[in-house]
């Protein structure tokens, strides 16, 4: 079953809040079919990459400016 949403894994993102972290989507996370999706998202920053899980109304596509 394909998650309803904004975003798709492979996606390229930034953070509403900080513009300049940029990261790409792996996978789109329905913790409850009523409330709106979570992005587990990767980026690399420092040499290391990092991953994190963010809301859908914290995230706008790479490029996008609200």
């Amino acid at each position: 079953m394909t998650p309803r949403g904004m975003f798709k894994p492979g996606d390229v993102v930034r953070l509403k809040s900080n513009p300049d972290q940029v990261m790409t989507v792996a996978e789109a996370i329905v913790d409850f079919p009523n409330e709106p999706l979570w992005y587990e998202c990767y980026w690399r920053a420092g040499g290391v990459w990092h991953e994190g899980r963010f809301a859908e109304h914290d995230l706008e596509r790479d490029g996008q400016r609200s």
